[in-house]
């Protein structure tokens, strides 16, 4: 009886393997993949509208004469625990964040010297802007194209 039950496992497990075989998934890469790079701030308490000036007058000028690309898209945000949402496309995807420091920000960062009179100025710009950071967190992102079936 044992024998028989045992039996009747394995026949039933054989069917039930077989078709599973067609059913399992195929693996399957994203057709041109778009990812982005999400970057929350929160700047310490009233310092929000003086961060936004250091972007306005001295990182966002830098960004348009490096040629490093400005963001997709960017939120100043009204509700919540951030100040600001902003999103960067990132045409290499995620091996872009295996740069230290990446090409188009060392690009960016020299720009940025040009334009404030020598790296000294723009190291104490960009330490200005981050000293007014409360928190920052930063999420990858691979857009989902929209699909009606």
């Amino acid at each position: 009886m044992t024998r028989r039950f045992m039996a009747a496992v394995a026949a039933a497990f054989l069917c039930t393997a077989s078709g599973l075989a067609q059913e399992l998934p195929q693996p399957q890469k994203h057709e041109k993949p778009r990812w982005y790079r999400i970057v929350r701030t929160q700047f310490k308490y009233g310092k929000a509208w003086e961060a936004r000036q250091i972007i306005t007058d001295h990182l966002r000028p830098a960004t348009v004469a490096s040629g490093t690309g400005e963001p997709a898209m960017e939120f100043h945000n009204q509700t919540g625990p951030w100040d600001e949402t902003v999103i960067w496309a990132m045409p290499e995807g995620p091996a872009e964040m295996e740069w230290a420091l990446s090409p188009d920000f060392t690009k960016w960062f020299a720009a940025l010297a040009k334009l404030e009179g020598g790296t000294d100025k723009a190291w104490a710009v960009l330490g200005k802007y981050t000293d007014l950071i409360e928190r920052e967190e930063t999420d990858l992102a691979l857009e989902r194209p929209f699909r009606v079936k």
